[in-house]
C-alpha cells in the first residue's frame, strides 16, 4: 500500500495550512477550533469511500468505481486548483502589514 503521506500536494498544504495558523491573530482557542475543523475536513476525504462503501448497499462497487474513474480524468484539473489555491493564500497573506 502506497503512502499518500508526503506527496508534494499534501506537504503544501500542511505549510499553508501552518503559514495561515502562525501569521493569523488568533487566540489559543481560535487555533484549537481551526486546527479542529481543518482535522475533520482531512478525515472526511479520507472516510468518505468507506462511508459509501457501507451506505451504498449493492451498488457500492458501481458508485466506487465511478468515483475513482472520476478521480482518474480530473486529477490534474484538481491539483491545478489546489495550486493556484495555494498560491493566493501564500500571496495574499504575506503582502497583509
Amino acid at each position: 500500500m502506497k503512502t499518500e503521506l508526503f506527496k508534494l500536494k499534501n506537504v503544501l498544504l500542511l505549510l499553508l495550512i501552518i503559514h495561515i495558523l502562525l501569521r493569523s491573530d488568533m487566540t489559543y482557542n481560535q487555533s484549537l477550533i481551526a486546527s479542529g475543523m481543518i482535522s475533520i475536513t482531512a478525515m472526511i476525504w479520507v472516510s468518505m469511500p468507506l462511508l459509501v462503501y457501507f451506505w451504498t448497499g449493492r451498488q457500492r462497487d458501481a458508485v466506487l468505481e465511478s468515483l475513482k474513474q472520476w478521480l482518474i480524468a480530473n486529477n490534474a484539473t484538481l491539483i491545478i486548483f489546489l495550486y493556484l489555491f495555494i498560491g493566493i493564500s501564500v500571496l495574499s497573506s504575506s503582502t497583509r502589514f
